[in-house]
């Protein structure tokens, strides 16, 4: 689905330009060029496309587009009686420019009903009004939100599994996580975090893990980073605990809190787990620093025990505090989880020992100044969306 929010991204970004820049404007033709090469995209696997508009949803065929709920072109196409909009391959770049103009017209000057006889630009190009309210036509069944993210789950219990046998990463399926995590801090005009619970379904380390790397992009790109370096530390956050999957599951589960044993084990974890990426992999340096350095402190604290060289890297600091966070926020047999004010109150009295200052204190920052969302889980993997602002701040 990634492409097809690529493609209406930027269709949308076209027609702002087009409102609002001189026709002979750069900025005017890269935008078009750009929707339209997105088009092409879409176009190598499909002959015909169609969307489907109306009131805050929208549908790519039969199919809603999640990541675009309550989307605001949706109503603004809707009012201007653009509820679908189909395109087959072969539309040339002056007939999607023609079919721009046409919306952008629409939009500007409609007043009182339209036809519903479709608009056609060319032979491949057309849009158009339902002849059904469209509200109802595209309503969901439930007034849940959802957004799923089985397909994440499975690939990164995947990526357990394999560290557990000592076989190679799906490293090409834990990047298509990442985008996806990507997609969904995009949603609409706030920014979403995909947040699982832990349930029969997934399991503590996978929740874990995206939770962490969800956290992590966000953080990243509060704190301004490139996009590409957000994807970087998103990957290396998926597989910070990827030691973990070397310890058997009943040493952890154990109530009352770890004895001797299962704690040194819980201890070589950083060790094991960068150990294993180098192994397998060697284009996951920065995943491998993550995984070595997440427990290491700035004041020299922490495990594992070696000296250390320095301050820990940047990614592993921030790594470090979304992966306490959703720890703390987190539920274990030895002890209850933390509200989101008590868990953003111990970062804050950690930073400049346990956490890098400035990383704790954007974190903090965040949670507490930023338009979030959070994405909670229920045991079928649907995650119903939800307003967490009042219960983070």
């Amino acid at each position: 689905m990634n492409e097809v929010v690529r493609f209406l991204t930027a269709f949308t970004q076209a027609l702002t330009q087009m409102m609002r820049l001189d026709a002979r404007d750069p900025a005017r033709r890269r935008a078009i060029d750009t929707a339209y090469g997105f088009l092409l995209l879409l176009h190598e696997t499909r002959a015909r496309v169609r969307f489907t508009f109306a009131g805050p949803h929208v549908r790519f065929g039969d199919a809603p587009v999640r990541e675009l709920h309550e989307w605001e072109w949706a109503p603004r196409l809707t009012d201007a009686g653009v509820h679908w909009l189909e395109a087959d391959r072969g539309a040339r770049p002056a007939e999607f420019e023609a079919l721009l103009t046409a919306i952008v017209m629409r939009m500007t000057f409609l007043a009182g009903d339209v036809s519903t006889e479709p608009t056609r630009v060319g032979a491949a190009l057309r849009f158009g009004v339902l002849e059904a309210d469209p509200d109802a036509a595209l309503a969901p069944a439930s007034a849940a939100v959802t957004y799923p993210l089985r397909e994440e789950v499975a690939a990164v219990q995947w990526a357990f599994d394999a560290a557990s046998i000592g076989t190679p990463l799906p490293v090409a399926e834990l990047e298509i996580v990442v985008r996806s995590l990507g997609v969904a801090l995009h949603a609409d005009e706030t920014r979403q975090i995909p947040v699982l619970s832990v349930g029969e379904l997934v399991p503590g380390q996978v929740a874990h893990a995206l939770n962490t790397a969800g956290l992590t992009m966000a953080l990243a790109e509060w704190m301004a980073l490139p996009v590409r370096e957000a994807r970087a530390l998103g990957l290396a956050a998926l597989l910070h605990d990827i030691g973990m999957a070397l310890i058997p599951a009943e040493l952890l589960a154990t109530p009352g809190g770890l004895d001797d044993e299962a704690r040194a084990r819980v201890r070589r974890h950083p060790h094991d787990g960068a150990r294993y990426l180098a192994a397998v992999d060697r284009d996951l340096d920065l995943a491998v620093t993550v995984a070595y350095e997440h427990h290491r402190q700035v004041d020299g604290g922490g495990y594992p025990d070696a000296p250390p060289v320095g301050r820990p890297h940047r990614a592993s600091q921030i790594v470090q505090v979304c992966s306490v966070y959703d720890a703390m926020r987190s539920s274990r047999p030895h002890r209850p989880a933390l509200d989101a004010p008590a868990a953003l109150t111990a970062i804050e009295t950690g930073a400049g020992t346990v956490y890098d200052g400035t990383v704790a204190g954007a974190f903090v920052a965040m949670w507490r100044t930023a338009d979030l969302r959070i994405v909670a889980a229920d045991a079928a993997l649907e995650l119903p969306l939800m307003a967490a602002l009042s219960a983070t701040r």
